[in-house]
């Protein structure tokens, strides 16, 4: 029997299956409208194309998603996609976040992007949100980075 490759959960069939370390229990998710209107109105926004986060710290020591996406991005089926692959980037990425935030994808009307497009978009907006909140001290640059 061929080894899987854990890059390949949603194209195996092994979507119910994750890999040891790599899970993503409903702990991690948020829910609710009054919790994604707290994190939007204190949180720090970014955006890459047509896809946006908003990142703010939490109290739970681990981060946790949630995804806004609208009837304006098309139908269900495409939607749900969408939410799938941003999930998945995230899931694969869980271990580079820092602990302690909580993060809302913004997704406005695109096309279908693949797995890695969605993967490194959150990277590039990752940092581009813990740069902006957190960022580095002018005494701490090194005249080489000059």
């Amino acid at each position: 029997m061929p080894e899987l490759s854990k890059s390949t959960s949603l194209v195996d069939g092994n979507a119910g299956r994750s890999s040891r370390g790599f899970s993503f229990s409903s702990r991690m998710r948020l829910g609710g409208r009054g919790t994604f209107k707290a994190i939007l109105e204190r949180g720090t926004r970014r955006w890459a194309g047509q896809i946006g986060m908003c990142i703010a710290e939490n109290k739970v020591g681990y981060p946790r998603i949630g995804i806004s996406i609208g009837r304006p991005v098309g139908n269900a089926a495409k939607r749900n996609r969408i939410k799938r692959l941003l999930r998945e980037a995230f899931r694969h990425a869980q271990h580079d976040w820092p602990g302690g935030y909580d993060v809302i994808f913004l997704v406005r009307p695109h096309e279908l992007m693949s797995a890695q497009i969605y993967a490194q978009t959150l990277l590039t907006l990752k940092h581009q949100c813990l740069l902006k909140r957190h960022p580095t001290p002018p005494d701490t640059i090194s005249p080489s980075a000059l």
